[in-house]
């Protein structure tokens, strides 16, 4: 789940800047964008108290829908300064979940095994940045970067459809 989740994520980070100055022609305020929404990647603590409180079902399922909801209607927002801003560092935030969640739901589950699981269940990211960058490279510039987000965000969707009715959160004891 978290390869597909993590795609809008990795392809926002990557594309923001570019994508924005197609509607917003301000370097400075897209710099700005940058740095805000790598503060709100900072805050994934958030998410760690999230899923000690409640189950990691329900966190996941919240960032799930932070990125169908941020990520599908991203492309609808890129005119608006202060939209764009906000919809960049929600996606952010959303990325920044996968580190914390990942991690608590391997000890959760795994008990005494969870390091190993948690150093091959981290290869998420590499797999998903690698398909991502060979796509960008071969059909970035035909379907252009809406197509792009839409496509990441169904992956988002794909991911809470597998959360949602296949996943079965099974918690054992260390």
């Amino acid at each position: 789940m978290t390869c597909l989740s993590i795609f809008i994520g990795l392809f926002v980070i990557n594309t923001f800047k570019k994508f924005g100055q197609e509607s917003i022609d301000d370097d400075r305020f897209l710099t700005t964008v940058g740095a805000v929404s790598s503060v709100f990647g900072g805050l994934r603590f958030l998410w760690s108290y999230l899923v000690d409180r409640y189950s990691f079902k329900l966190s996941y399922t919240i960032v799930l829908c932070i990125n169908v909801v941020f990520g599908g209607t991203l492309v609808l927002v890129r005119d608006s300064r202060a939209l764009f801003l906000i919809w960049v560092s929600m996606i952010v935030w959303a990325e920044g979940a996968h580190f914390a969640l990942v991690p608590t739901i391997c000890a959760k589950s795994f008990g005494k095994h969870a390091s190993i699981v948690y150093g091959v269940a981290f290869s998420f990211g590499a797999i998903s940045q690698i398909v991502s960058s060979v796509l960008v490279r071969f059909m970035l510039k035909t379907v252009g970067y809406e197509t792009f987000y839409y496509i990441s965000t169904a992956f988002s969707l794909a991911a809470l459809l597998l959360l949602r009715f296949v996943y079965e959160e099974k918690v054992i004891s260390a």
